[in-house]
């Protein structure tokens, strides 16, 4: 593998969606390319220059683009026995550009997001057989499930789908399973390939990161949070309308104000997007104990229902969630001491689905 292909797999594995409008400029000369491993080749080759964590860099257009016009804070590093030029990712102002292109690359996917769950479109090709389908893309998720078994995972959970269909595409259309990535000699193998090997699923990869929301949550990669709905199966529409109450069982209500969403990762991104509430914040209060995150939560929802601000424990008046908002901590300088308050781990909300996300976060020990 040369560099340039390594560069392309760092860019690929980045969750970040580059089209053909963004171009990736040098920021030490004119040199431009519409191909950002392209630009990062050129900018070790002829500058000596090399960025760390190109992965987790947001929006890379708009932050070259930065330190084209500001002079970059460079610090000297060495890899594999040679010295490079390279930011100083501890240096204030470039954490401050990444953290407000983070906080752009949110809103946009938030956006994205949306028109992909409301707005519906013609005669979207299927990936397996030569139908059409009329909806939104949410919709043409779940019709390529009943149809074909495909699941890649809740349609609520994902984003930028047009994008995820056509890369899949790609694949199909040159005989590659979208699976295993085996090529196979012909599209009718192809077709029984997947069929017996039951691989109508995308694997557990990199790549396909980008498609999954709750991984914008944090700037340096995943978050410890795991949402368990993306492992379970895609069921039929007529059988999820079933059930009214299963459908809202899954619905999460935010902890700073009204809003409901689909599911906990929907309410975990807005809750960082618009609060700037992280429920990491929580588990480090609480040195990951399960059970004080818990009635900590509980807590925060009583307080909420009583319109007391859980952070200075003072009665809101006007909007809480702008109340909230006017603290510069987000969290109480003293933590209330829910340590043995059993009656806090009664739910305040019935079966509070963000309780159970962060029951199925592996990093307590249960």
């Amino acid at each position: 593998m040369d560099e340039t292909d390594q560069f392309t797999n760092d860019i690929n594995s980045s969750i970040n969606i580059y089209g053909p409008n963004d171009t990736f400029k040098c920021i030490f000369c004119t040199y431009e390319s519409e191909n950002a491993a392209k630009c990062l080749y050129h900018l070790k080759e002829q500058h000596n220059f090399v960025f760390q964590k190109i992965k987790y860099i947001p929006l890379l257009p708009l932050y070259l683009d930065h330190w084209r016009i500001h002079a970059p804070p460079l610090i000297n590093i060495t890899i594999d026995g040679k010295n490079y030029n390279t930011i100083d990712i501890t240096n204030e102002e470039d954490i401050e550009i990444r953290k407000s292109l983070h906080q752009m690359r949110l809103e946009n996917i938030m956006i994205e997001h949306e028109q992909e769950r409301t707005i519906p479109n013609k005669d979207i090709n299927c990936l397996f057989c030569p139908s059409t389908f009329n909806g939104t893309w949410h919709e043409y998720l779940q019709w390529l499930f009943e149809e074909h078994q495909f699941n890649p995972g809740r349609p609520s959970n994902l984003v930028y789908i047009p994008h995820l269909i056509q890369y899949l595409k790609n694949q199909l259309d040159n005989n590659i399973c979208i699976f295993c990535g085996v090529q196979l000699p012909n599209q009718r193998t192809l077709r029984s390939h997947l069929r017996k090997k039951k691989h109508m699923k995308i694997p557990s990869d990199p790549i396909f990161d980008k498609y999954y929301m709750i991984n914008y949550l944090e700037m340096d990669g995943k978050p410890d949070i795991t949402d368990d709905d993306d492992d379970q199966e895609m069921e039929p529409l007529e059988d999820a309308l079933k059930d009214v109450n299963d459908t809202e069982i899954n619905e999460t209500q935010c902890l700073i104000c009204d809003s409901v969403f689909q599911t906990p990762t929907e309410c975990l991104v807005h809750m960082h997007n618009q609060h700037h509430f992280d429920i990491s914040l929580i588990r480090e209060a609480y040195k990951n104990d399960f059970y004080n995150c818990v009635r900590f939560i509980n807590y925060i929802r009583y307080l909420y229902s009583q319109k007391i601000c859980f952070v200075c424990n003072e009665p809101v008046e006007g909007d809480y969630a702008e109340h909230y908002m006017n603290h510069k901590e987000k969290m109480p300088k003293t933590l209330p001491k829910v340590d043995g308050e059993d009656q806090l781990l009664i739910p305040v909300i019935e079966c509070d689905p963000l309780l159970t996300t962060i029951e199925n976060n592996d990093v307590f020990d249960e």
